[in-house]
């Protein structure tokens, strides 16, 4: 998820949300693991007053999927 006009101490409460926050100027993007954390996520930018510039699933790739069968560290 990729945001700007996210103010510190929403940033704060981003992170405690338990994602990844990682800031660029003013563009701040967020990672989340569940549903629930994205929904959480998406009030705290709106209600400090950011803006919601994108919205996307990150979904792993080919390479990844291969690396992690073949390392051992296969999940169900």
């Amino acid at each position: 998820m990729r945001s700007e006009g996210v103010a510190p101490p929403e940033r704060e409460r981003l992170l405690a949300l338990g994602g990844q926050v990682l800031v660029s100027g003013e563009e701040v993007r967020i990672v989340v693991k569940t549903e629930e954390e994205k929904e959480q996520a998406m009030r705290l930018i709106l209600q400090g007053g950011g803006r919601l510039l994108a919205l996307a699933p990150q979904r792993e790739s080919l390479e990844e999927v291969f690396v992690r069968k073949v390392s051992g560290h296969a999940e169900a």
